[in-house]
């Protein structure tokens, strides 16, 4: 599944502002993933551009990746 995000970004969609694990974060826990902790979040390299990334969500019991979707505000 993937999570969805806007940020202002320009006409190349490059981002003013990198999206940043505490967005992802309360955006998950928004869309009823339960409560995940910004330190849970491992984004391999900022995330500065418009389109799909992947993120590494890390607790205890778990390990998954997660689609994350920026799209141009």
């Amino acid at each position: 599944s993937a999570i969805e995000l806007e940020a202002k970004a320009n006409e190349q969609g490059g981002l003013f502002r990198a999206i940043t694990a505490k967005q992802i974060a309360a955006s998950l826990a928004k869309n009823g993933a339960g409560e995940i902790k910004e330190a849970d979040i491992d984004i391999e390299e900022p995330i500065k551009k418009t389109g799909e990334h992947l993120v590494r969500i890390k607790r205890q019991d778990i390990s998954e990746k997660i689609k994350i979707r920026v799209k141009a505000k």
